[in-house]
């Protein structure tokens, strides 16, 4: 809810009672630039008329009394400045930037910290940005807890908690930015008396148990989860804030916030009409003394089990009639597929790059190269995708082998419990892609790189397309060429090439878009957006007679800090090990215009 209070024509008072912004209050915002803004704070509903009678009347006494007078501006002396006073409302408009951001409108104040809405210039992005108080920027002990902050958050990658993009120490400012939060907060849904239905609920209890399951198995310190920090968007998703902190805390706080959680979405449900979920919610709270997270989500699938064996037993055989009526339809649906294929009707653009031009692969010539730092290697020739492999051929692959045996792909030493080559998250990450959304608080679509695929996977794919993963040292002669270069363009450093690797994308892009990270023969991406998978295994340096993976390539993390990534060699603990740094491309020794099954 926005309150706009209108006094001789003019808005003078602009009330924010929603706890996060939006494009309409942005809008609102900067259309009555001069007004004053106040954001409702969390209060209880006892105090709330106090708050409005006081606040109000002191924007109606401070407009009569500015009438009356007719008075000048006030002009405020440095050595009175208010040390609280948000550096947004300090700031001229023209001056309200730091560094790379600029600050279009104050959040709230938190103890130690500031919050405002910030553009991002370079990528003209808003973000969330959280500042340390000016006065406390002469604090060693404030400063040192502020950067330990921010490296806790931004050890959380997760793709339903707020990202943290990056930490900033700026002429005397420290601040880092974060994913900004849209949709509305749990707890402002509970005070609006907002319903939702049993798979709302379910979805959104998935959610909020599998976000807490990660940090605690990753062991990362953070808050208890709180109503305000659970956000549901307008399609229905589920993000929650990034509550890491550099602090531990007792495990048995679990518990209680456990209890809390599940009593604050009993409020959301509609009783007389999804009296099965009020009662799987009743149940939960019975057990709050021996529930775990862990407990929590097998109680979550059971009961999903559950309803799904209800609605399959009570459905009935549809009659006759309707099997013709649907034999029909999809007999005029193959007849206007059909005809739309003959007349060529107009697709989408993107559609025609992933069926075309994406799966382009690049000859590298055989013979003598340098490896590493300097031994001389002999390979033959071979062809090496110019892209990494995309959401869209990947799941490409997951509908074919659908219909197909997929037994043909899998790896002989493919973990028996491994039955599926569906990526994690991808039915929230595929989703995202195919509206062109977000996921984990960034843009991605279906020519993103795909992510979050283990070795079985990559490998299981490469061998479906007839290829194979490339070894560690045909994936670095594709990067470094045959005189070793340093970089995929040559020997130049990024600063004297005035070369962006990131090309100002903090986290995967489309894979046609990069237009700088190129080697001379024209293959994207080898220092940049994901690491790859390689056919390589080496020795276990821990474990005897155990191999581990090497993957190769720069990534949208690591390129940052380190622009040379083409020699660099790293390991991960073993195939099955996924994440959203690595991806991959495929390689055959063929020439791909020769194509061939080798599955048979």
């Amino acid at each position: 809810m926005i309150a706009l209070y209108f006094l001789l024509k003019t808005t003078n008072l602009i009330i924010n009672a929603i706890d996060h912004q939006t494009e309409v209050i942005d809008a609102i915002c900067e259309k009555f630039s001069n007004s004053k803004y106040l954001l409702f704070p969390k209060i209880e509903s006892s105090e709330r008329k106090n708050w409005v009678r006081k606040n109000i009347a002191i924007i109606f006494d401070d407009h009569e009394n500015s009438i009356e007078m007719n008075s000048s501006p006030e002009h405020i002396s440095d050595d009175l400045e208010d040390e609280n006073v948000p550096l947004a409302n300090i700031l001229t408009a023209q001056g309200k930037k730091i560094g790379d951001y600029e600050l279009t409108r104050f959040l709230k104040s938190e103890n130690e910290t500031e919050i405002h809405v910030a553009l991002q210039i370079s990528i003209n992005r808003k973000v969330s940005l959280t500042l340390l108080k000016r006065h406390l920027t002469q604090s060693t002990t404030s400063i040192e807890n502020f950067r330990e902050t921010v490296r806790a958050k931004a050890k959380v990658s997760h793709p339903n908690i707020a990202a943290v993009y990056e930490g900033h120490e700026d002429d005397g400012y420290l601040f880092y930015t974060s994913e900004l939060m849209n949709g509305q907060s749990l707890e402002n849904a509970i005070d609006y008396g907002i319903k939702f239905n049993q798979g709302q609920i379910i979805s959104l209890l998935k959610v909020i148990v599998d976000t807490q399951i990660y940090l605690k198995s990753n062991q990362i310190p953070h808050t208890p989860l709180q109503a305000s920090d659970i956000y549901i968007n307008s399609d229905g998703t589920t993000r929650i804030a990034n509550t890491a902190t550099k602090n531990h805390r007792n495990i048995q706080y679990d518990k209680l916030n456990i209890k809390y959680l599940i009593k604050s979405t009993k409020h959301l449900v509609e009783k007389n009409i999804d009296p099965k979920i009020s009662s799987f919610l009743n149940s939960l709270l019975n057990s709050t003394g021996t529930l775990t997270w862990e407990r929590f989500a097998e109680k979550i699938s059971s009961y999903e089990n559950q309803i799904s064996n209800t609605i399959e037993n009570s459905s009935v055989e549809p009659e006759k009639k309707t099997v013709h009526f649907f034999l029909a339809l999809g007999s005029f649906i193959i007849i206007i597929t059909t005809l739309g294929i003959l007349l060529n009707v107009d697709r989408d653009k993107s559609e025609i790059f992933t069926n075309t031009n994406q799966d382009l692969m690049i000859r590298i010539d055989g013979g003598e190269f340098i490896y590493q730092n300097g031994e001389i290697k002999i390979l033959p020739t071979f062809w090496i995708d110019k892209y990494e492999t995309t959401i869209s051929e990947y799941k490409t692959f997951l509908d074919a082998i659908k219909l197909d045996d997929i037994r043909k792909y899998k790896h002989p030493e493919q973990p028996v419990e491994k039955i599926s080559h569906k990526p994690k998250y991808w039915d929230q990450y595929f989703k995202a892609a195919k509206l062109g959304g977000t996921f984990s608080g960034h843009h991605i679509s279906l020519n993103s790189p795909v992510i979050y695929v283990d070795w079985w996977d990559a490998y299981a794919y490469a061998r479906w397309k007839g290829r194979r993963l490339p070894t560690e040292e045909e994936w670095e002669k594709s990067g470094r060429g045959k005189t070793g270069n340093l970089y995929t363009w040559g020997n130049d450093s990024p600063k004297d090439s005035k070369k962006s690797i990131n090309n100002n994308f903090t986290k995967w892009i489309d894979v046609h878009l990069i237009h700088r990270d190129l080697t001379k023969d024209g293959i994207a991406g080898l220092m940049s957006n994901v690491s790859e998978w390689t056919i390589t295994l080496e020795e276990d340096p821990e474990i005897i007679g155990n191999s581990v993976p090497v993957i190769r390539g720069g990534n949208f993390k690591s390129s940052k800090q380190d622009p040379n990534q083409l020699l660099d060699r790293k390991a991960v603990e073993n195939r099955s090990f996924k994440s959203e740094l690595i991806g991959f491309r495929t390689l055959t020794d063929i020439n791909p215009r020769f194509k061939f099954d080798i599955s048979k």
